[in-house]
């Protein structure tokens, strides 16, 4: 995943967490389990993208044998067809 996908995506979160701040900060009654739960559940949905794009390295594994397969599924085209 390229760098400022990466950048993008946390100046999201940031950008998120301030702008939650200032709608909260003239609420009367205090928010902050539902502020703090918000922010996590955005900083979790990050770390799963960054997760899911390595494939082999992160915590989430996905299996690569079905996409071997189909690849080798693929059988080459025969000449007589082709002209």
């Amino acid at each position: 995943m390229p760098g400022v996908i990466i950048f993008a995506l946390i100046l999201y979160n940031l950008l998120t967490a301030t702008m939650l701040g200032f709608a909260l900060a003239r609420a009367r009654a205090r928010q902050r389990p539902a502020t703090v739960m918000l922010f996590a559940l955005l900083t979790l949905a990050i770390t799963l993208i960054l997760d899911l794009d390595r494939p082999q390295r992160g915590t989430i594994r996905i299996d690569q044998t079905p996409m071997k397969q189909l690849v080798e599924g693929f059988a080459p085209v025969p000449q007589a067809i082709l002209r």
